[in-house]
């Protein structure tokens, strides 16, 4: 199972994943210490809330590379 730290936004709990998904739903793709952004630009929004929770995500892109490694 995948760890999911949770990150509240206003009123409104996520997880990591959430974001995560929402960021590769705009073109935004990730690697531990990378992020490649679309040719277009994502929602400033988007943007905002990927760099304030940072370190929630990297927690959780690092437990889902391991996961995934452990599958092969």
């Amino acid at each position: 199972m995948i760890c999911r730290p949770a990150i509240t936004i206003g009123k409104t709990v996520l997880n990591a994943q959430a974001l995560v998904d929402e960021a590769r739903a705009a073109g935004i793709k990730f690697a531990i210490g990378q992020v490649r952004l679309p040719a277009s630009a994502p929602p400033p929004e988007l943007l905002a809330r990927l760099r304030e929770h940072k370190a929630e995500i990297a927690a959780w892109l690092r437990e889902e590379e391991r996961v995934t490694k452990g599958r092969s």
